[in-house]
């Protein structure tokens, strides 16, 4: 077993008075008398004169390859940015929406210069540009991941279409679909990460990105809905503006937005349907 003579190492201080978590009697009658449980998760047991034995590693203290570490940067992407995209589409993102149309056909797909961009954030409205930002940051290390720093333009726009739902298709059929591809996606990057894998998301993250307004500024749309899932009512497993699990509108003009016979909050707590 590894020694280590200074107890400064691991930040530990100068001997068993240092350590934060105490022995326990559990840790002791496994790994014996004097072994006590460290916050980084290591098991160490403190000699007499100051140093210790390690006697299990911390599971956080592992080396990994090139290839490993940056499967691991793009599995935390990936669950950083599905949360996003969960939140947009729950709050009426449509990529048929006019708006969504008119930029995509500005833009001329992903390979865009600067003033197509910019062109395009104008068409969009603010729903549109999180729900695209969250696409982007999904897509970006999944393309890294599979063709390295570089990729073409047929490679982009192939992912487009198999991570998330385009233009002229429906949310409704596509979206439970893209949805279970970057979940695959994600479990691949879990596999490449090696050891690091203990420290991600075991699933790709399914719940949407808390609302940053305060309680009191939300509408009574949120308080009815999220009465509606306390008590088992909403059905997140079927598509967004289903019966089963409605959209949420901040306001009247997002629910004016919303594709025509979906169900949705209003902002004054009421369920309706768009007509």
């Amino acid at each position: 077993m590894p020694k280590v003579s200074d107890p400064s190492a691991l930040g530990l201080g100068s001997g068993p008075s240092a350590t934060s978590s105490g022995g326990g009697d559990d840790i002791q009658r496994q790994w014996g008398p004097g072994a006590r449980l460290q916050p980084d998760g290591s098991i160490v047991r403190f000699g007499p004169r100051g140093g210790y034995t390690i006697l299990k590693e911390s599971p956080t203290n592992f080396k990994l390859t090139e290839d490993q570490g940056k499967a691991q940067t793009y599995a935390r992407l990936m669950a950083a940015s599905e949360p996003d995209y969960l939140s947009a589409v729950s709050e009426g993102y449509d990529p048929n929406h006019w708006r969504a149309l008119i930029a995509r056909t500005v833009e001329g797909g992903h390979k865009r210069n600067p003033i197509q961009q910019m062109m395009g954030s104008f068409a969009r409205n603010d729903l549109q540009d999180r729900a695209q930002q969250a696409e982007f940051l999904f897509q970006d290390p999944y393309l890294k991941s599979m063709t390295g720093a570089a990729s073409s333009g047929g490679e982009d726009v192939k992912s487009e279409v198999v991570l998330a739902t385009q233009p002229g298709q429906s949310m409704s059929v596509m979206g439970p679909q893209t949805r279970r591809t970057r979940e695959e996606v994600y479990q691949a990057a879990l596999v490449r990460s090696g050891p690091a894998k203990a420290t991600l998301p075991a699933k790709l993250p399914s719940e949407k990105t808390a609302s940053a307004r305060k309680p009191s500024e939300q509408s009574a749309g949120f308080a009815a809905h999220t009465a509606a899932v306390k008590q088992g009512r909403i059905d997140k497993s079927k598509p967004f503006g289903s019966r089963a699990n409605p959209y949420v509108a901040r306001s009247d003009e997002i629910a004016n937005r919303l594709p025509r016979g979906s169900y949705v909050y209003l902002p004054n707590g009421s369920l309706g349907v768009v007509e």
